[in-house]
């Protein structure tokens, strides 16, 4: 009788638990804690006996945030990892092992997995090193066999901080690309230029050398004004202006690339959109390391290229682990100038490191200390000469062949970026303090001979001309917010942020010897400091009005502020005597909101609205004639539709969006009577279209996965009539194609034992697109083009040994370039066909 009673009461509880639910906020953490902190916040009683929990010691659990009934919390704390619930009675629950794991079928572990015995277990995606989300998880048995083919297939969770926490990629409400970094750099896709098209709507074209204008969904005039996208390097915002960091792969957890303005949590410089970059954390259950070597060669390449890197994991204590990696390449050139008789002119060097420092005396607290060095050097320019008219010195070039000053047109990018990050649980509420100094330099030359030159003849002699331009930025950032959840049904966060930023700033205009490249002296030169500040403070609540239906309601408001000490310019070109601009200096304020209704039909199949807005800051002009002392932000307002959905057993996920951008007040570039330059705000933009990010999985290893994305990124108002710019109504917006796309299909198979092997192809294509405006209805059109890529590979046990091939066929692809660039003749194209092999061991 009384058994038949208390299970009633658990029928009973159970109906009630499942039409209220409750709130779960249960950070990533090793799998034993985490239920015990499920048991806490349900006031339930959990037991693991002894036996599981050594079993377990080394496992870790995914972030659980959302309102679940105790058992769907504890489902998806155990799922795929041969562990069950039991209820012993009401309020008391067993946790035990399956009859499968007793007999040895142990779930896919970082130790047994993928042998790189990193601080996670198949549900932890952020620290993996496996491709997302596209690969699935393989229970072997006993016999090392792979299960079988009609096994469900079960998702590795994608774990995303997208929000400033750790979510579910399936449960964010934001557009949100993840791409896997152990992938990209095994197939020596080292820059973001190289991975940019992985993603929907994203470009990454270069300027130059070792710089990127970054734009997503079409926001972008391009030029050398302030970014429409966001960088952050574990959520700490980068400093440069369109110098974007190339951070080596090897240490990142991943790279989340949020599309879409996001500047109620992420500020200024995100109103298109943003990358974060998230590097690897510290771990204490072991030691473990990775070592990887690596060779390629490239189409008209001069030799091999090399790269090698390196990664271990120090658990130092119990309450103290450290994380080292390093790592050195160098990337063939495959550009030569025939008139000078140079070979492969544009040959990159590279090395760095990362150092992180975890330490965690309480469960309640833990500081995390990060340093990281990169430099790379690009010894000369990636552009290639087209021969064009009225220009004599491309006559007679052809393929993959420039024409420039002998040591002239590289750059050298030098990044130091430190953070300090502090976690606090203040009973419910939790503390974050995220303190950060980035320190970025980047001395860069350009060949101006055709621009300059008739001034280098007159002041010295030659008609060669080199521009040489110093660029130093450093950047400190704090951030500090706290949030927690109220009656089980308010999430809360309130933050404040603020930024100082140092330029400094010096061009050089030399006169340089054609046959050598010597510099003879300078004709022009140009110092121009300036200083960055930035306070902003925000708030963001989510309300969950039942477990499947909530809306996400922030607000941010920022106050910026720009002053430019005097700026000095010398040498014979301005005149006998040194100029100096006067002191400039402006001042603004910008409010972003973000609303975000948000319906989850079932653990599986989720969707949302999403109404938010973005901001770059205003600044100051310099003073004279018929110019206005500064000129105001511009803003973007986004209205979305979208879905995500992972259907019949996650054999079909699905990301889908439909979205409206409205540009207004944007910034632009003006000349007076007086030839004076300034930037001022006219014209309005639009950006809508549609993106669908699909990924098949019809049986257990084998995956399908592809996107498509339409983007109508016009002007919608001309601009102004004295601007050196022309643009009327409908004109495109620089660079973004109206129609791109990928495919890539993967196979992952056993061979024989502990060996397993992989093989993909990817195809990409990028619509036709048109070059930046100038001065003209007359616009550089930039072709169509298509990539094949082909990757196979095998592992065995702690081994892997990869084969690539980027480019396929070799083809043409431009980038960049021409009509209203920094050279009409000057074009960027894709890398030609790269052969690669890599070999790594995990330790």
């Amino acid at each position: 009788m009384a058994r038949r009673l208390w299970i009633a009461l658990l029928i009973a509880s159970r109906a009630v638990a499942a039409d209220v639910g409750m709130r779960f906020d249960v950070p990533a953490q090793p799998l034993a804690d985490a239920v015990k902190q499920v048991a806490q916040q349900s006031n339930m009683n959990i037991f693991l006996d002894a036996d599981i929990q050594k079993r377990v010691e080394n496992w870790r659990s995914s972030a659980l945030n959302g309102t679940f009934t105790p058992e769907a919390a504890l489902a998806r704390l155990l799922a795929h990892t041969g562990l069950e619930y039991e209820y012993i009675n009401p309020h008391t629950i067993a946790i035990r092992a399956t009859d499968a794991l007793k007999a040895g079928q142990t779930p896919l572990s970082s130790s047994q997995g993928q042998g790189r015995g990193e601080d996670s277990f198949a549900l932890h995606l952020a620290q993996s090193d496996s491709p997302a989300p596209a690969g699935s998880i393989t229970t072997p048995n006993p016999n090392g066999e792979q299960a079988a083919e009609k096994e469900p297939v079960h998702l590795e969770e994608v774990l995303v901080t997208a929000q400033k926490k750790e979510e579910r990629l399936q449960d964010v409400p934001v557009p949100v690309s993840v791409l896997p970094p152990a992938t990209l750099a095994e197939q020596n896709e080292l820059l973001i230029t190289d991975y940019a098209t992985l993603v929907p709507g994203f470009v990454a074209a270069p300027v130059g050398v070792g710089e990127q204008q970054l734009a997503i969904r079409g926001i972008t005039t391009s030029g050398f004004t302030l970014p429409t996208v966001g960088v952050t390097i574990d959520g700490v915002p980068y400093g440069g202006l369109i110098d974007v960091p190339d951070i080596d792969p090897g240490d990142l957890a991943r790279v989340e690339v949020l599309r879409g303005p996001q500047g109620t949590l992420y500020g200024s410089a995100s109103m298109g959109g943003l990358v974060n970059f998230v590097t690897k954390d510290p771990s204490f259950t072991g030691y473990s390391g990775n070592l990887e070597t690596g060779t390629n060669v490239i189409h008209n390449g001069a030799g091999g290229g090399y790269k090698i890197r390196g990664s271990a994991n120090l658990p130092l204590n119990n309450m103290t682990a450290l994380r080292l990696s390093g790592y050195s390449y160098t990337t063939p050139g495959y550009i030569d100038n025939p008139v000078l008789n140079l070979r492969a002119v544009n040959r990159t060097d590279a090395y760095g490191g990362r150092a992180a420092l975890l330490f965690q005396p309480l469960d309640t607290l833990s500081i995390k200390f990060s340093a990281l060095y990169d430099h790379i050097d690009h010894k000369g320019s990636a552009e290639i000469d087209v021969p064009t008219a009225g220009y004599p010195r491309t006559v007679g070039l052809g393929d993959l062949q420039q024409n420039y000053l002998p040591g002239v047109g590289g750059q050298r990018d030098e990044v130091k970026a430190y953070s300090l990050t502090l976690n606090a649980a203040l009973g419910a509420v939790k503390l974050v303090s995220l303190s950060g100094y980035n320190d970025v330099y980047d001395p860069s030359s350009f060949d101006w001979s055709d621009i300059f030159g008739a001034d280098a003849q007159k002041y010295f002699g030659v008609n060669g001309s080199g521009n040489y331009a110093y660029t130093h930025y450093k950047k400190y950032t704090e951030e500090l917010r706290l949030s927690g959840s109220l009656g089980g049904r308010l999430d809360w966060l309130v933050g404040g942020f603020y930024s100082h930023t140092n330029l400094y700033g010096r061009e050089v205009f030399a006169a340089n010897d054609p046959a050598t490249g010597r510099i003879l002296g300078a004709f022009w030169i140009s110092i121009y400091p300036r200083n960055y500040e930035e306070t902003a403070g925000f708030v963001n609540f989510t309300y969950h009005f039942t477990d499947r239906f909530d809306v996400q309601v922030g607000g941010r408001e920022s106050f910026d502020q720009e002053h430019q000490p005097p700026g000095i310019q010398v040498g014979p070109f301005i005149g006998p005597t040194p100029t100096m601009s006067p002191v400039a200096f402006s001042k603004d304020n910008a409010f972003t909101y973000l609303v975000t209704p948000r319906l989850k039909l079932s653990q599986e199949l989720m969707m949302y609205a999403r109404f938010a807005s973005g901001f770059r800051p205003g600044g100051p002009n310099t003073y004279g004639v018929g110019i206005p002392p500064a000129y105001r932000p511009d803003k973007t307002q986004n209205y979305e539709l979208g879905a995500k959905a992972d259907l019949f057993e996650n054999m079909l996920s699905i990301d889908t969006s439909l979205y409206y951008i409205k540009w207004k007040d944007i910034q632009i570039e003006k000349e007076n009577a007086q030839t004076f330059a300034f930037t001022s705000n006219g014209s309005g933009a639009k950006s809508e279209g549609a993106e669908m990010s699909v990924t098949l999985r019809p049986t257990r290893g084998l995956s399908i996965s592809g996107w498509y994305s339409y983007d109508n990124a016009v002007l919608t108002q001309a601009f102004p009539a004295n601007s050196p710019l022309y643009g009327m109504p409908g004109d495109r917006l620089p660079l973004s194609s109206r129609n791109s796309g990928s495919l890539t299909a993967e196979d992952n198979f056993a061979l024989t034992g502990s060996t397993s092997a992989f093989i993909s192809a990817t195809e990409r294509f990028i619509g036709d697109r048109v070059g930046v405006f100038n001065n003209s209805a007359l616009r550089q059109d930039l072709p169509g083009y298509q990539l094949t890529d082909l990757r196979a590979g095998v592992k065995q046990e702690s081994w892997t040994t990869t084969l690539y091939v980027n480019n396929l066929l070799d083809r043409r692809g431009v980038v960049n370039g021409g009509l209203g660039y920094l050279l009409p003749y000057a074009f960027i194209y894709v890398p030609p066909r790269t052969v690669g092999l890599t070999i790594s061991k995990s330790f």
